[in-house]
């Protein structure tokens, strides 16, 4: 799965992994039981594959210029320096999730406050609050050559902008947009998919 995700963003079609350089963060943050807080954690190399990865602060991306970065989206130091690497071609993947920063912070925008979703958002993807359920994760999940824009976001909302108020049950995003919009509409990265819902949400 890592070697296909870096083969990806690095723009290659058949390759191994090995041959180019590819580099992740020592560092990431996760919830301290006894802190009672998040806390930076160094992530070491249980996380990585077995193969020869450089090590690579967030604040020298920019020197190091590495074809591939991997990081986690638990913390937001320095996203504006990753946001500047991947518009200078770089490779990004971000790994984590949101379901237990969004138990933690029920009452906070999770596009907005978010770590990770605050340099996702850019890309216009984020995390969102939904896992899988444990008994679930025993089978494996079917998953789609190449997905179809039918199981987008922006395909429902494209429905609604012309006065179809269809909504997937499990569909959370359309509920953070209901229940955020005086702050999401602030920020011109959220303009156009507030305004696609707009119909919808304030009627």
């Amino acid at each position: 799965l890592m070697q296909g995700a870096a083969d990806w963003v690095a723009g290659l079609n058949a390759s191994s992994v090995e041959t180019f350089n590819i580099a992740a963060d020592p560092k990431s943050k996760a919830w301290s039981r006894l802190e009672n807080d998040w806390s930076y954690i160094q992530v070491g190399k249980r996380t990585l594959p077995f193969h020869d990865v450089q090590f690579v602060k967030r604040e020298h991306i920019l020197v190091s210029r590495p074809a591939v970065y991997i990081t986690e989206g638990h913390y937001d130091d320095h996203a504006d320096k990753l946001l500047t690497y991947v518009r200078d071609g770089g490779g990004l993947i971000v790994g984590g999730l949101a379901w237990f920063w969004a138990q933690k912070n029920p009452k906070t925008s999770l596009l907005l406050n978010h770590p990770g979703n605050k340099l996702l958002s850019n890309f216009g993807i984020a995390f969102s609050e939904s896992f899988v359920d444990y008994n679930d994760a025993k089978f494996p999940i079917k998953t789609m050559d190449i997905p179809s824009i039918t199981y987008s976001y922006y395909f429902f909302s494209q429905l609604r902008s012309i006065g179809l108020n269809y909504r997937k049950d499990d569909e959370h995003l359309y509920d953070e947009l209901y229940m955020f919009i005086d702050e999401l509409e602030t920020k011109e990265k959220f303009k156009d998919i507030i305004e696609l819902n707009k119909k919808s949400l304030l009627s």
